[in-house]
């Protein structure tokens, strides 16, 4: 006789709810005489795919007028502050620029560009302060030729994530983006001063005006071979309670702490013919890989009523592997016609 339990079904709760649209920063404009707007603009994390990319806030573009110097300039982006709700802080390690244009607007001298660093340039670096001595060097130019005023352009994107996308795990709303606010940006112009290194030329003002909005999310996948299937083939396994184990069952990843739990969709294993089944009750199931949070011993399988709760309080992460052990309790109950006995098993992760 068989006895089978197949067919898992997935559900997910607390997905996606509402969209949101990435913001655009304003115009930066800086020279000797500076006139500014700083960087404003949100950036959304708001599903699992998001919290493990990353987003980008592009189209950000500085302006710099007012260049009468022969001389080497400096463009630096410097954050204060921090990215916070009140309770959360955001790390600003993983938020970064990424220059990738440069070019002369009004042209009275002639331009070398000396340098602009590849790569995403993260905010929360050592070297990277409240101060405006500190920053991120964006562009490095020179000007040669003769008297007048001259423009440049940099064009420059802001990146959420520089690092391990688990970092990016803050808690947020359930129906609306949380907002982390208070990071001030702001772009300082440097000269190179024979005499003096670098020094300071113009500043703009800061104001908190970029923020993080976050959306609690979760994603639970099934393994490769999620079924679940038992045989009774002769008497010694009738004796015997009989156990499955199915490694890498399901695949979770939240923002915010969760449950893991299993239900049945009907209190019987059937094979159709009413008069003919086994309860469902005789099957119990745990988690195995007990670091995450899995409850060690077997509990009893239910319905939607009734679930059995496999875990405590698991902790948020991307891609959290469990392995799952199924347990068929024998004996009379199982002493039946042979047959293909079927149930559907609904594996659910719900947010704390």
């Amino acid at each position: 006789m068989w006895a089978q339990l197949k067919a898992i079904l997935l559900l997910v709760t607390a997905l996606l709810l509402g969209s949101f649209a990435d913001g655009q920063t304003m115009t930066t404009i800086m020279g000797t005489d500076t006139v500014s707007s700083p960087v404003t603009g949100r950036l959304y994390l708001t599903t699992i795919p998001a919290f493990r990319a990353g987003k980008t806030l592009s189209g950000n573009i500085i302006n710099i007028t007012g260049l009468t110097r022969n001389v080497r300039y400096q463009v630096r982006m410097v954050a204060g502050g921090s990215l916070t709700n009140g309770s959360t802080t955001f790390p600003l390690s993983q938020i970064n620029a990424n220059v990738s244009a440069f070019r002369c607007v009004t042209n009275n001298h002639s331009f070398r560009l000396v340098t602009v660093p590849t790569g995403n340039q993260p905010l929360g670096a050592t070297s990277n302060t409240a101060t405006a001595t500190n920053g991120i060097a964006l562009a490095t130019f020179e000007t040669q030729g003769p008297s007048g005023a001259s423009a440049v352009q940099l064009s420059f994107a802001m990146i959420c994530l520089a690092n391990s996308g688990t970092l990016n795990l803050v808690p947020g709303d359930d129906q609306a983006a949380r907002a982390y606010g208070g990071l001030t940006i702001r772009f300082t112009l440097w000269w190179d001063d024979p005499n003096l290194g670098w020094t300071l030329l113009s500043t703009n003002i800061p104001s908190p005006n970029f923020s993080l909005g976050v959306t609690n999310a979760i994603e639970l996948v099934l393994g490769p071979s999620p079924a679940v299937n038992f045989r009774l083939a002769n008497a010694s396994m009738y004796r015997q309670n009989q156990r499955i184990t199915l490694n890498q069952q399901v695949q979770v990843s939240s923002n915010m702490p969760f449950n893991l739990l299993a239900y049945a969709s009907s209190s019987n294993l059937s094979n159709g013919n009413a008069t003919t089944t086994i309860p469902t009750n005789r099957v119990s199931l745990r988690i195995t890989n007990i670091g995450v949070g899995a409850i060690s011993s077997f509990t009893t399988l239910g319905v939607a009523a009734t679930p059995a709760t496999l875990t405590t309080s698991v902790e948020r992460g991307l891609d959290q592997t469990f392995n799952f052990e199924y347990q068929l309790a024998t004996g009379t109950a199982t002493l039946i016609p042979g047959g293909t006995f079927n149930n559907n098993l609904t594996l659910r992760a719900i947010q704390l």
